[in-house]
């Protein structure tokens, strides 16, 4: 019995796009600065990503994201949950 099942509903395609994200705001907390990062995907689809980063965040986080698509005239902006992370990455839903 094959236990690595895949549990992906949609296809990812490997994508190597500028991201800026952030912690999402609580609008009771006071406004942060300096708390955008920049980084690059690494896969994306329509059900998650993959970014590479330099700090793990637990899973739950909520983050803000800026998404830059090739050719686009400007960026995507939208919210994703941290499923996952690991010393190079955060899995995103």
């Amino acid at each position: 019995m094959n236990t690595n099942l895949e549990k992906r509903v949609h296809p990812r395609f490997s994508l190597n796009v500028p991201v800026h994200y952030q912690l999402a705001e609580n609008p009771k907390a006071p406004r942060r600065k300096n708390g955008r990062k920049i980084t690059k995907t690494l896969d994306l689809s329509l059900g998650g990503a993959y970014l590479l980063a330099d700090q793990t965040l637990e899973e739950g986080t909520q983050l803000e994201l800026e998404i830059t698509l090739p050719e686009a005239d400007h960026a995507i902006s939208t919210t994703a949950e941290v499923v996952w992370a690991n010393e190079t990455g955060l899995g995103l839903r």
